[in-house]
């Protein structure tokens, strides 16, 4: 694997005040049968390359009840599936990253699947979030340092030729949270 893919910082050191006021958080209540009751939040992390412009997130699911227990780790990528069919080996590869995938180098728990789904339902198809990552990823990009986002290279050195292999994929999209 790339250590450029391993580069992931999360939104809030760089960005703190904004993700304490706009992270996607989700309160589950204790008789669901799809996840545990509680409080969860989707903590975003980007890629520190200040030349790469992967526009990816990958979030890792938490809850303040289990500090520093990851309870899945999902990335996602908000634009067109040929904006990452460019980097990655092969279009199934950049349909994942659209669709939402569970990564296979993070950490996972029983429950990981439904947080996926949770993602796929209930923010990739919503311009909100779309727009919101976006943003963040934006702002994030920009305090980077030197780069910037004029002298950001259109191309993503984190995913070139990277085939995406993980337990989860656009095929499971139909099933899961309502």
């Amino acid at each position: 694997m790339s250590p450029q893919y391993l580069n992931l910082v999360p939104f809030a050191s760089h960005c703190p005040d904004i993700a304490a006021g706009e992270t996607l958080g989700l309160i589950m209540r204790p008789d669901s049968p799809i996840l545990p009751g509680g409080r969860f939040v989707f903590l975003e992390h980007y890629c520190g390359n200040p030349n790469c412009d992967c526009r990816r997130v990958r979030l890792e699911v938490c809850s303040p009840d289990a500090p520093g227990k990851v309870l899945a780790t999902i990335v996602w990528g908000w634009e067109f599936v040929e904006y990452y069919a460019q980097w990655t080996l092969d279009l199934e590869s950049a349909e994942w990253i659209v669709a939402g995938y569970l990564d296979p180098d993070g950490a996972q728990s029983d429950y990981a699947e439904a947080f996926a789904d949770f993602v796929r339902h209930a923010v990739v198809h919503r311009d909100d979030w779309d727009a919101t990552f976006a943003r963040h990823y934006g702002m994030f990009k920009d305090r980077l340092g030197p780069a910037g986002p004029d002298k950001r290279k259109a191309g993503a050195p984190c995913l070139a030729g990277r085939r995406i292999r993980g337990q989860s994929g656009p095929e499971h999209c139909g099933g899961g949270l309502p």
